[in-house]
C-alpha cells in the first residue's frame, strides 16, 4: 500500500519542518478563514518566562475566556522545568491521539516557568466547531473550586498525571515518561534533516506563471507517485498573480485512514521530494534534487 503523505508548501524561504498544522481545529485553510471572520480576533498566546532574579514573573497571556483561565488548577501557577516539560509533552501527545496538533513554548535551560499555554492554540469562535477545545479542556462548565480531571481533556489527564491536583495520582508511568522524553527532546534538540540542499535552491521565493506552476505542479506529483507518495501540493499565489512553490514551513500529516506519520515517513517523504541533504559548500545540482529538482529543471528554472 502506498504511503499517503500530504505536504503543505507555506511561503517561507529556506527549507524548515512543522509536523503539526499552525492553525487547527477543522483543517488548516478552514480554520485560518473561520478564525479572521470572526469579528473580535482572538488573541495569540505568548507564554514563556524564566523566572529568577534578573527576570520577574510575567503574567500569564492567554486567547481563552477569563473564566475558563480562572478554573482551571496550574494554569497560572509557577511550575518547575520539569513539571513544565511533562504537562505540555503530555498534553500534545494526548491531543495528538484526538487528531489535533498542540504547540507550546519550550522551557527555558533554567528557572521556572508561569503557566501551561499553548502557543499554537485559538479557541473557534461560539457557534464553530468547538471539538478540539473539547479535547483539550474538556466539558466547558468543568472550574474550581469543584474540578475534576477525568472530565478535564488531555489537560485535566496531564496536571493529574503531574501531580498538581489535591488527589491520588501515581503519576506518570516509566513508560509514559520516556515518550515523554524522547519527544520533548526532538523537539528541543532536532537532528539536521536529512533531505535538501543547504544553500538557495533554484525556484524558491520565485514566481511562475500558471502554465509552468501546472507543469511543475504535475511533474512532481506524478514523480513522488512513481516512488510510492501520494502527494498534495498546495502552491502560494502572489498577489501579482505569480505562483510560488516556496521551501518554507512543510506540513506532513497523513491523509484518511493511515493513521499517524512516522519521523521516518516524513523524513522518506522529503528526501523523495527535494532528494539527500546537499552541504552549501558545492552548487546545486537538480540531478540530486528528487522530485522538486527534476520539475524545475524540466521547466528551465534558472540555477537548475
Amino acid at each position: 500500500m502506498k504511503r499517503r503523505i500530504a505536504a503543505i508548501i507555506a511561503a517561507v524561504a529556506g527549507i524548515g519542518i512543522v509536523a503539526t498544522a499552525v492553525f487547527i481545529g477543522v483543517g488548516v485553510v478552514e480554520s485560518h478563514a473561520l478564525l479572521e471572520s470572526a469579528s473580535t480576533p482572538a488573541l495569540q498566546t505568548t507564554i514563556d518566562s524564566a523566572l529568577s532574579e534578573d527576570a520577574p514573573a510575567e503574567p500569564v497571556v492567554s486567547n481563552l475566556p477569563a473564566e475558563l483561565i480562572a478554573g482551571l488548577p496550574g494554569y497560572t501557577d509557577e511550575h518547575d522545568r520539569d513539571t513544565y516539560i511533562r504537562v505540555q509533552t503530555a498534553i500534545k501527545i494526548c491531543m495528538t491521539t484526538h487528531g489535533y496538533s498542540y504547540q507550546f513554548a519550550l522551557a527555558p535551560e533554567t528557572g521556572s516557568v508561569i503557566g501551561f499555554v499553548s502557543t499554537g492554540f485559538n479557541p473557534m469562535p461560539e457557534g464553530f466547531d468547538q471539538s478540539e477545545q473539547g479535547s483539550l479542556y474538556g466539558s466547558p462548565d468543568n472550574l474550581l473550586p469543584h474540578y475534576d480531571w477525568t472530565s478535564g481533556g488531555c489537560y485535566g489527564e496531564a496536571v493529574h498525571k503531574a501531580g498538581l491536583l489535591d488527589d491520588d495520582s501515581t503519576g506518570f508511568t516509566d513508560a509514559e515518561l520516556a515518550k515523554i522524553t524522547e519527544l520533548y527532546n526532538s523537539m528541543a534538540y532536532p537532528p539536521e534533516q536529512p533531505y535538501g540542499y543547504a544553500g538557495e535552491t533554484p525556484g524558491f521565493a520565485s514566481g511562475f506563471d500558471a502554465a509552468t506552476a501546472e507543469a511543475i505542479d504535475a511533474s512532481i506529483t506524478s514523480c513522488m507517485n512513481d516512488r510510492g507518495f501520494t502527494f498534495d501540493i498546495s502552491d502560494n499565489v502572489r498577489p501579482d498573480g505569480a505562483i510560488q512553490f516556496n521551501g518554507g514551513a512543510f506540513d506532513v500529516n497523513p491523509l484518511a485512514g493511515d493513521g499517524d506519520t512516522s519521523q521516518s515517513d516524513m523524513d522518506d517523504a522529503f528526501v523523495a521530494l527535494y532528494g539527500p541533504r546537499l552541504s552549501a559548500d558545492q552548487p546545486y545540482d537538480w540531478q540530486t534534487g528528487g522530485c522538486y529538482g527534476a520539475a524545475i529543471h524540466e521547466a528551465g528554472v534558472p540555477g537548475a
